[in-house]
């Protein structure tokens, strides 16, 4: 029962770390893991390619170190575990999840457009 308890208290000491600053990510996988993909399916890949991507992503990162802090917390945890999920984890996609959970906050209420019958109590 022990053991539980440690690994939790390891994994949550982990996130809390992870949620101070902006994590690493190893973008360049992910860009020369994109470029090959795009490769196998016939798209002509160069090195600018590449270096495009490492320098969409280098930008997001930079623009997210300036901004980490004006996130909540909780959605700086939920998108670093969304952008760190499949093969190729990303800063842009980091970005793009910050992006969504504040603007996700601003909606206006929603009502449903579905309108209640004067039969619907009847059984």
């Amino acid at each position: 029962m022990v053991f539980p308890l440690i690994a939790i208290a390891v994994t949550v000491q982990f996130v809390v770390a992870a949620a101070d600053g902006v994590p690493n990510i190893n973008y360049e996988t992910g860009c020369r893991t994109a470029a090959a993909a795009n490769a196998s399916l016939g798209i002509t890949v160069d090195n600018q390619s590449v270096g495009g991507c490492m320098a969409e992503e280098k930008q997001a990162r930079d623009k997210l170190v300036q901004q980490w802090t004006q996130f909540p917390p909780n959605d700086r945890m939920h998108c670093e575990r969304e952008a760190a999920l499949g093969q190729m984890p990303s800063y842009v996609e980091l970005q793009t999840c910050l992006q969504i959970a504040g603007d996700t906050k601003t909606l206006p209420e929603f009502k449903s457009f579905v309108k209640t019958s004067r039969f619907s109590n009847r059984r």
